[in-house]
């Protein structure tokens, strides 16, 4: 029976928890007085969000499980990057009417629309680092085909006065249904 304990794991993973922590730490904590935290210093805050999701779903169980980084871990960690960079995009033009204009977020420096237009970008760019793997299943292909049409209609209809419940449930709920959606195709694949 595998042992889920922290103790249990390897001192690269412990490092790496660590790491991640300092960075959890740097966006909620003071770290000048110019800056209250990091969560204060827009483009920066988005960066360090994705660098954390990204170490914490991909980085650590890939040395956990003691997988060799190989060119398809690295395609999917800059994925994995890309993909939550995308998803705070509706979260960024959310709070427009609530940051501080000093913030200089996406949507402040570039506009809703720019805004926007950047995560279209993005979101090509995240299905089209699929067809560089070196082993490349249907699966994968139809998954992140249907992902990448769930996140251009997200981007084509976010907007800056979105319902209360839009970022904060059914962006969310993306990569719950990016799951459901890979487990169910799965089983018919």
């Amino acid at each position: 029976m595998p042992k889920y304990h922290f103790f249990f794991l390897s001192y690269e993973v412990w490092f790496i928890c660590f790491v991640l922590a300092v960075l959890i730490g740097l966006y909620a904590l003071p770290v000048s007085p110019k800056h209250k935290n990091l969560r204060n210093s827009g483009i920066l805050k988005v960066m360090l969000v994705a660098l954390v999701w990204t170490g914490t779903t991909v980085i650590i169980p890939v040395v956990a499980s003691a997988i060799s980084f190989s060119w398809d871990i690295s395609l999917l960690i800059l994925q994995r990057l890309i993909l939550i960079l995308i998803l705070l995009i509706p979260f960024e033009i959310r709070d427009l009417d609530y940051d501080e204009l000093n913030l200089k977020t996406i949507p402040q420096r570039i506009g809703v629309s720019q805004t926007k237009n950047l995560g279209l970008l993005l979101s090509l760019i995240f299905f089209l680092i699929t067809f560089l793997k070196d082993d490349l299943s249907r699966l994968e292909i139809i998954g992140k085909t249907i992902l990448f049409s769930i996140l251009i209609i997200m981007l084509l209809v976010t907007h800056r006065n979105q319902s209360k419940y839009f970022a904060s449930f059914f962006v969310e709920s993306i990569p719950i249904c990016w799951l459901g959606i890979l487990i169910f195709l799965e089983s018919y694949i």
